[in-house]
């Protein structure tokens, strides 16, 4: 139940007019047609106290990926930000981790293997104690994150949502880039879904639980764990 790198499990909804902007931002994206992604587009739309819910490591560089790569939420939906650790001022000049409420202005939008992406942002702005993204919830550092165990099938439309889903590796494992190998998980709905991970422990046959979000890469649904917190693997 504890949610990796900070923030408070929550495990029903938002409220439903907790509204951080990115119903809008998500109006607003340009539509993968048969021939790819299409090219990001160039906005200027304010995202007001989202709720950071998920990031990648916490490395050791200058920009650590924690800070260039992260989730932020509203009650209606979920969108990465992928950030460019050059470009001047593109990135939060404070830690980021998860429950952080943060607010800035969303400068190019695009998709990624058909997924939401932010990829350039100005204006960052961190929220504390005295400043909840609701009335009903609590404040940062440790903001609630929703968190939802799947009831039914996986579908495209679920990517970016933080799930927590528990089940067995199997098959042969497939390397699968990085010094990643790839399963399938059963996650008790569905096919199974293709599980990428580098953490030294797994193996097939292994009882794993998955706290993050849910990818979709090449057509397929995916869960990679680019964060080895997110994993827990039982021996």
């Amino acid at each position: 139940a504890v949610r990796p790198n900070g923030g408070t499990p929550r495990f029903e909804p938002y409220p439903a007019d907790y509204d951080a902007g990115i119903r809008l931002l998500i109006s607003r994206l340009p539509e993968t047609t048969v021939d790819g992604d299409p090219d990001p587009i160039v906005v200027d739309m304010p995202i007001s106290r989202a709720t950071v819910v998920a990031t990648r490591d916490f490395t050791e560089e200058d920009v650590p990926e924690s800070q260039r790569s992260f989730w932020v939420a509203d009650a209606n939906g979920v969108v990465e930000v992928y950030l460019d650790a050059g470009a001047r001022g593109g990135t939060p000049n404070f830690v980021v981790q998860v429950g952080t409420v943060l607010s800035f202005r969303a400068t190019r939008i695009g998709r990624y293997q058909r997924k939401s992406q932010i990829s350039a942002g100005t204006d960052w702005v961190e929220h504390g104690a005295n400043e909840p993204p609701h009335p009903e919830l609590a404040a940062g550092p440790n903001a609630e994150v929703y968190i939802w165990s799947p009831d039914r099938e996986l579908t495209q439309a679920d990517s970016h949502r933080i799930v927590r889903i528990t089940g067995q590796l199997d098959g042969t494992p497939e390397g699968c880039g990085s010094g990643n190998k790839c399963w399938r998980l059963n996650y008790g709905f569905g096919e199974p879904v293709i599980f990428r991970t580098a953490h030294e422990e797994a193996g097939t046959g292994q009882c794993v639980t998955y706290v993050g979000p849910v990818g979709f890469y090449r057509g397929n649904l995916q869960f990679d764990t680019t964060n080895l917190s997110w994993l827990r693997v039982y021996n």
